[in-house]
């Protein structure tokens, strides 16, 4: 209840401080009483999410309205990507130009994701690329406030996060270089580990965690010269 609650009262400070266009768009919520759920309306993504381009998942035909006859870089990936297939160097920097606008706008409203990764980054057959999910999201008091909670993907998190120390919005900037790098790479910029305590050791420890980022950027500099 906490969760939803604090997730609409976001999602409409963010709707009366504007249209963005590489933030989700928010329409209203309403109650389901057969259900007994709260159902949130937002805009459609009808090309699926990151997650769904980088590994090959069935995205959703597009809508009556057919894509334009040269859709921008980020249909053509959503369209075209393979299981585990990295994303082209154009399409990458059309990702990345995308989320940093969309996380710029976040920081300049105070507002903290904290769950950045490409299940909630959707992507339009008109070539839009927009973050959702703010069901972690909070907004701090002022540009220079910190929080210190553990919420979000471990996988993702920054290592104040993982640590329980204070952190702000570069916590966002740090998983959104994760999500750009898997999408360079085709697969996680950390290696797996055995369990979620594991993970959550890797992510702290910050002299390991440099060496396995080293040997994924070792790995993106191989892939530049394929």
């Amino acid at each position: 209840r906490d969760s939803i609650m604090r997730e609409w009262r976001l999602l409409v400070s963010m709707t009366g401080a504007g249209v963005h266009p590489h933030i989700v768009g928010f329409h209203g919520v309403c109650y389901s009483a057969t259900d007994r759920a709260v159902c949130f309306g937002l805009e459609l993504m009808d090309a699926g999410s990151l997650a769904d381009c980088l590994y090959g998942r069935a995205l959703p035909s597009p809508l009556s309205q057919p894509p334009a006859a040269d859709p921008p870089p980020a249909v053509q990936a959503a369209d075209s990507s393979s299981a585990g297939e990295a994303l082209s160097e154009e399409v990458l920097a059309y990702v990345a130009l995308s989320l940093c606008r969309g996380l710029g706008w976040l920081a300049s409203h105070k507002i903290v994701h904290r769950d950045l990764k490409p299940a909630n980054v959707l992507l339009g057959t008109d070539g839009s690329v927009k973050i959702s999910d703010f069901g972690v999201a909070k907004m701090l008091e002022g540009t220079m406030d910190y929080m210190n909670s553990q919420i979000g993907t471990a996988r993702y998190m920054s290592p104040e996060r993982a640590r329980g120390d204070r952190f702000s919005h570069q916590s966002d900037v740090w998983s959104m270089g994760l999500v750009v790098g898997e999408c360079a790479l085709g697969r996680h910029m950390l290696p797996p580990t055995q369990g979620f305590y594991e993970l959550f050791l890797l992510v702290a420890c910050v002299p390991l965690l440099r060496s396995c980022l080293l040997h994924r950027l070792g790995d993106l500099w191989l892939c530049g010269l394929a």
